[in-house]
């Protein structure tokens, strides 16, 4: 899923669906980066779920640049 098709789920009240595209795109591909730095696997994804969270929360105040 592109980012603007993430943002305009979004935008279009379908909340749910968008943060599910968010975690379906970028789950793999951070955890290996955010793994590099942490020494288990399990502090990795605490990490990655407050990264989402952190994410999620800042969507409102996107600009699209």
């Amino acid at each position: 899923m592109t980012d603007k098709e993430i943002i305009r789920l979004y935008n279009s009240g379908r909340g749910e669906d968008a943060f599910k595209g968010i975690v379906d795109t970028y789950s793999e591909r951070l955890y290996w980066h955010v793994r590099r730095f942490l020494c288990s696997h399990e502090d990795t994804n605490d990490l990655l779920q407050d990264i989402f969270i952190k994410v999620w929360s800042s969507l409102p105040n996107f600009r699209g640049d």
